[in-house]
């Protein structure tokens, strides 16, 4: 009797596992070569995203910019799992943040867009590590972040630059757009503006992001292979 009360159960045997599994991938995430990657593609992401910004990009509205800063975050994501997309995603926020002119409104919009991304595109890749498993990871990210755009501007951008910025007065936003789209008003302002500029406008930055990541994860794949065969024996120890 007293042997079995001493014998551990096996749901606190199993507890004690998950919880060595999980300290094991702590330990190989948090590695000196994965911080200096992360940090290097940190780094690239925030200087796309604060000085490699397209401004005022023909056949859209003047307050739309063409940035890039999603490349080196997709490529942490690939190289270091979702969790490493996620951590240049935050990196990126809050070194951005002491320079918005949004009240960080703005950032956040991104925040979530990024996180759409680069967790959807990489999350994928994790099930399927070649490259169909890239395409099929981007292709999806697109179509996700694309719809999350569409989300984000009809109930927190447009709202938010509305009636806190502009203080509630519609005009402002309509004169900004009527050069593009002559017969927008208040009431169908959303159709003209979620269709004409928050879809396609996504479509082709999103896309180029992809193709641009495509080119390098070509470049890099040695890289990716030999973080893989690292993972690999690892996960045998």
């Amino acid at each position: 009797m007293d042997n079995f009360n001493n014998t551990p159960s096996s749901g606190s045997g199993n507890s004690f596992e998950k919880k060595r599994t999980r300290n094991k991938e702590k330990s190989r995430f948090f590695t000196a070569r994965n911080m200096t990657m992360l940090a290097f593609m940190s780094a690239m992401a925030v200087v796309l995203y604060n000085w490699g910004a397209i401004r005022a990009v023909p056949g859209f509205p003047p307050f739309l910019s063409m940035e890039l800063s999603d490349i080196p975050i997709l490529l942490a994501g690939f190289m270091l799992g979702p969790v490493g997309g996620a951590v240049v995603v935050l990196v990126r926020f809050l070194l951005k943040l002491p320079m918005t002119s949004t009240m960080g409104v703005g950032e956040v919009a991104d925040v979530i867009l990024g996180l759409t991304f680069v967790i959807t595109a990489s999350s994928i890749y994790r099930v399927k590590r070649t490259k169909k498993g890239v395409l099929i990871g981007l292709g999806a990210g697109i179509v996700a972040t694309t719809i999350m755009a569409v989300i984000v501007n009809r109930f927190i951008l447009v709202p938010f630059f509305v009636y806190v910025m502009f203080d509630g007065n519609w005009n402002i936003l309509l004169n900004m757009v009527r050069p593009l789209y002559s017969g927008v008003t208040r009431q169908n302002f959303f159709t003209y503006y979620l269709l004409l500029a928050t879809i396609p406008f996504n479509l082709i930055r999103l896309i180029a992001c992809a193709i641009i990541t495509l080119g390098l994860y070509d470049r890099l794949g040695w890289l990716i292979e030999k973080k893989r065969k690292e993972e690999r024996i690892e996960k045998k120890e």
